[in-house]
């Protein structure tokens, strides 16, 4: 439309036509330079904060139960439009627990942009150093308890009994027993000492084994107060009493001999009591149907349930040597059908052991300044003694 009436304007008056000519192209060389002389460029925008991580702690060693406190460096934050602020979550300081935490560190400005960054904070398990609360044991028993080794009775012929090894009884000339190499007392001793370094100087479990002998001869109970009223081996007073008697009460199969068994372990137990020693009371192991000195064999289920009800009588722990020889003991006595053989010993140690780290273990988290080598192991002892 403007066109079309700029034309007639154009044709009806050439001094007009000449000067809105001129009019319009000043108007359009003007607007041409206006649009050609804006050259502002648009301003670039500030960027976002950035943040970077502090290097992640060296694993720290737990001090307590629920984990340690850790501390770690502080992030560092640049960029953004101030004023920035960082944090970490969790904050350095915070008990972090057992395992591996990740910790998240955000940076943001004053236009609520954001940056983050994460590392881990490790803690390890604490070390824990067990100790046992009665480090003095007396294993009081008959020839079970000392280590006879149930091999039949061995010939050595005249003018030949010198010749017997370390460890050995004489019962009547030409005829040998033998110790194992290891009875359970000593086996134990070793287990105990090499659980508890840091205590192993202090712990002794004294072979006071007596071949032959049973509860219901009144020189048992005897020698129990010798043993039980007098000192250890390191020259203190036993704290403990590991109880395991009766098998020679049922040796010749006579079951009226049980209750004079249970009344004198009982006299026993009584005394410990006494003297505030700990008590531990065993079952005897099963015989094998058969062995030349299993004659009592049918008897030691009966007596073993009455030392059970005694145990639980007297309140006193007891440690199940028949239930723990498992269905399988056969490959834990020896030839005579009645003794342990060496592989036996060593699993009623085992039997000790567990029961005695059950009750008597504790825990801690300090670990000890010095370690201790385990000793070695004493040697088995001789002395004579009676049948069986």
């Amino acid at each position: 439309m403007l066109f079309r009436s700029y034309g007639m304007l154009l044709n009806s008056s050439p001094l007009l036509s000449h000067r809105l000519f001129l009019a319009v192209s000043v108007l359009v060389s003007l607007g041409v330079a206006v649009g050609c002389g804006d050259s502002t460029s648009p301003v670039a925008p500030t960027p976002g904060p950035k943040i970077l991580c502090p290097a992640p702690p060296q694993p720290t060693v737990a001090s307590q139960p629920q984990g340690a406190s850790v501390a770690f460096g502080a992030p560092s934050a640049s960029g953004g439009i101030a004023p920035l602020s960082v944090s970490c979550t969790p904050v350095s300081g915070s008990t972090f627990p057992v395992g591996s935490t990740k910790v998240t560190c955000t940076a943001s400005d004053a236009k609520q942009r954001t940056d983050a960054c994460s590392f881990n904070v490790t803690v390890q398990p604490p070390t824990v150093i067990p100790t046992i609360q009665l480090t003095r044991f007396a294993a009081f028993g008959d020839s079970i308890t000392w280590g006879e080794d149930g091999d039949p009775i061995n010939l050595c012929g005249s003018n030949n009994n010198s010749t017997a090894p370390s460890g050995s009884l004489f019962i009547s000339p030409g005829q040998l027993w033998q110790q194992v190499p290891q009875p359970y007392p000593s086996a134990l001793q070793t287990s105990l000492r090499t659980r508890y370094l840091n205590q192993s100087s202090q712990i002794v479990v004294d072979d006071q084994g007596q071949p032959g002998e049973a509860p219901s001869d009144p020189s048992t109970l005897a020698r129990f107060q010798s043993v039980v009223g007098g000192l250890s081996s390191l020259g203190l007073p036993y704290q403990a009493v590991l109880l395991a008697e009766g098998t020679n009460d049922i040796f010749y199969g006579d079951p009226t001999k049980i209750p004079g068994a249970i009344a004198g372990l009982t006299s026993m137990l009584s005394y410990a009591r006494s003297r505030g020693v700990r008590a531990y009371l065993a079952t005897v192991p099963p015989m094998v149907p058969g062995g030349a000195r299993a004659c009592g064999n049918h008897l030691v289920v009966p007596l073993n349930d009455q030392i059970r009800l005694l145990a639980a009588q007297s309140s006193v722990t007891l440690v199940d040597i028949y239930a723990g020889l498992g269905t399988s003991y056969q490959q834990y006595i020896g030839p005579d059908g009645l003794h342990l053989n060496q592989a036996g010993y060593v699993m009623v140690a085992n039997l000790y052991f567990n029961v005695l780290t059950t009750t008597l273990e504790s825990t801690s988290l300090v670990a000890p300044t010095t370690s201790l080598a385990a000793p070695t192991p004493a040697s088995p002892r001789s002395s004579a003694r009676p049948l069986p």
